[in-house]
């Protein structure tokens, strides 16, 4: 029974798979060590681009608090503004000689301060709305200090629900105020003609909080009397202070200065340029104000005080954890990458006050995720067209000369001793063909020679069966002769024997009868 040859794998089909498994285990490798080495060089490129944009986010903090000082500083230029609040503080409790101590403010005296209020009010409504201030404020301050210790109390507060400002009753004296609030929805904006002498005359101050719409209301949530410390007559003109201050959770950056008023000296009657009024701007670091910020720089920011979060742009509902050292920061949500800057200003605020940036690091996964995704594609792409390639360099260099020297094998076991395989490359398999053409050549040359050999042989065997025969005939003949030979000689031999006993017999006969003739 003829064997059956084993089924096998191709060498071909071999060494795609091989390739297949090397190129697998070189593309998975290469994919770990290049997802993870990606993703580190990302993390380092975020936090590069977070410190970066953490250094952009400090110095937009900056600059709103040098647009806050900037805004101070022209006021000044406001000959209108300049006007007002000159009236403002010669009619307020700070401005007095000795005969003016303990006396009550006339009732037009205040009305005047209200139309002095209102008209400021009017003139600093248009900053407020362009620089987005939180607040605006004015202290009355004690010119040339005649009041010893004159504690900065409030006249008019500027706030995002409404509008607040105070009466006062004494000359000298800050125990007696009230004040009065208007929401700005309600407010009604007096005209040129609200103030005129006769209604001054003719209307009590509270009817002008009537026609106002303003009420009056205890203060919340700001001071009456500002805690900064008091103004040194040393101070150069444009001296600007700025501090962050929490409210409510909430920080404000805090930006104060004293407006200078051209005040009469009660001493000489001379106009003098002089602190009038200390101006306070707050704009409060909210929620929404760190969203307008993460829509200019594209990214999640936040404030942060001593390492715990004060607010950030995040949604509501996902709260950032404490700070640590490793430059992540956990939410209830997912992880960052955060960088931050200190936020430092003229004046000293209690605490250690940061703007940080923020980036997910779910990003940086989604990234090297997809770039995993694009390798395993490529690597798959470049496995595939590795696969046909090598596929085709097989059959073309390997399958087809062995199937070829295969077809040579296969012709010589069936009889053509002198097949040759062509095999056009120069490669080992060249070689092998090549060898095997040889010995195909030279195993139908020694095929021949012995046929020619196996056909003298059979000549000489059909002549030495001739010469057999012809021999055998011979020894036959011979045989025969031998035998008729033999048959004479042995009557040769027995009629010799007989002789010589007829010989002996007549000697012996001879002999006696001899002798007896003899005798």
């Amino acid at each position: 029974m003829k064997p059956v040859p084993p089924r096998h794998l191709g060498i071909s089909q071999q060494i795609i798979l091989i390739v297949l498994l090397v190129i697998v285990f070189i593309t998975a490798g290469l994919s770990s060590v290049v997802g993870v080495t990606s993703f580190n060089n990302l993390a380092t490129i975020t936090l590069k681009e977070l410190d970066r944009l953490s250094k952009s986010l400090s110095a937009n903090m900056q600059g709103l608090q040098q647009n806050a000082a900037d805004s101070l500083l022209g006021l000044e230029a406001n000959p209108l503004l300049s006007e007002r609040i000159e009236q403002l503080t010669n009619l307020g409790p700070y401005y007095i000689d000795s005969s003016m101590v303990g006396r009550d403010i006339e009732e037009s005296d205040r009305i005047y301060s209200l139309q002095s209020q209102i008209e400021i009010i009017q003139a600093l409504q248009p900053l407020q709305n362009v620089h987005q201030f939180s607040s605006i404020s004015l202290y009355h301050l004690s010119p040339f200090s005649l009041i010893a210790d004159a504690k900065p109390v409030l006249s008019i507060r500027m706030d995002t629900q409404g509008l607040w400002v105070g009466q006062f009753k004494t000359k000298g004296a800050i125990e007696q105020r009230e004040y009065y609030y208007v929401q700005r929805e309600d407010y009604i904006p007096s005209s040129s003609d609200f103030f005129d002498v006769s209604s001054v005359y003719q209307l009590t101050v509270q009817d002008f909080y009537q026609r106002t719409n303003f009420e009056m209301k205890k203060t919340e949530g700001f001071d009456e009397i500002f805690s900064a410390p008091p103004m040194r007559e040393d101070l150069e003109p444009g001296h600007i202070f700025s501090t962050i201050v929490i409210r409510d959770s909430i920080p404000f950056i805090k930006t104060w200065g004293y407006f200078r008023a051209p005040i009469s000296n009660p001493d000489t009657w001379e106009a003098e340029m002089v602190p009038a009024m200390l101006v306070v701007m707050e704009q409060a670091i909210d929620a929404e104000k760190l969203q307008l910020i993460k829509q200019q720089l594209g990214i999640d920011v936040a404030l942060i005080k001593d390492g715990e979060v004060l607010v950030s742009s995040l949604p509501p509902n996902e709260r950032l954890e404490d700070l640590n050292q490793d430059k992540i920061v956990s939410s209830t949500v997912q992880d960052f990458y955060f960088a931050g800057q200190l936020m430092e200003f003229k004046q000293h605020s209690p605490g250690e006050f940061k703007a940080i940036v923020l980036s997910p690091i779910s990003i940086l996964a989604d990234l090297t995720r997809r770039l995993f995704i694009q390798m395993g594609l490529l690597a798959l792409l470049a496995t595939l067209l590795a696969c046909l390639a090598t596929f085709w360099a097989i059959r073309r260099h390997v399958s087809r000369p062995l199937n070829r020297l295969m077809e040579g094998v296969e012709k010589i076991s069936e009889g053509e001793l002198q097949h040759q395989v062509k095999v056009g490359s120069n490669n080992e398999l060249g070689q092998l063909a090549s060898a095997f053409n040889i010995m195909s050549f030279d195993l139908g040359k020694k095929t021949e020679e012995l046929q020619n050999t196996a056909d003298s042989l059979q000549d000489s065997n059909v002549e030495l069966k001739r010469y057999q025969t012809t021999l055998e005939d011979m020894v036959e003949q011979r045989t025969i002769k031998l035998k008729e030979t033999q048959k004479q000689l042995i009557e040769s031999e027995k009629m010799a024997s007989l002789g010589e006993l007829v010989a002996g017999v007549a000697h012996e006969i001879n002999t006696p009868v001899g002798i007896g003739v003899t005798a």
